[in-house]
């Protein structure tokens, strides 16, 4: 009977109206922060992407080359992860092939015998 009137009093809580606004105003300000982090990251990412006034070309030269060797590695260590895979699947492949010839030759075997018994 207790914990019946328990569950009646939280429902009626929840169903009052300062309890949904204190749901809305608590939903408007994750909204809100949502807003503020896109905003925050939105400025940090422009701010990265803006020259920097004093840099020669040659600092720029060395940036960009900078970033190439590494877009550079990054695909060889794909291809290098691809080309693993690849030889990973062939021998699978050629795991499931024999075991497929293996259990076709025992059934084939296990049919002679029950020929042979008869």
């Amino acid at each position: 009977m207790e914990n019946h009137k328990a569950r009646e009093r939280r429902k009626t809580i929840k169903q009052g109206k300062p309890y949904r606004r204190l749901t809305q105003a608590v939903n408007d300000l994750k909204s809100e922060k949502d807003k503020a982090i896109l905003t925050l990251e939105t400025a940090q990412v422009t701010k990265s992407l803006q020259v920097t006034p004093g840099a020669s070309d040659k600092e720029e030269d060395k940036m960009l080359e900078v970033v190439r060797e590494g877009i550079k590695k990054q695909k060889e260590a794909a291809d290098g992860t691809k080309a693993a895979f690849d030889a990973s699947a062939d021998v699978q492949q050629k795991r499931l092939d024999k075991k497929m010839k293996d259990e076709a030759i025992d059934k084939k075997l296990q049919e002679l015998k029950v020929r042979k018994g008869k």
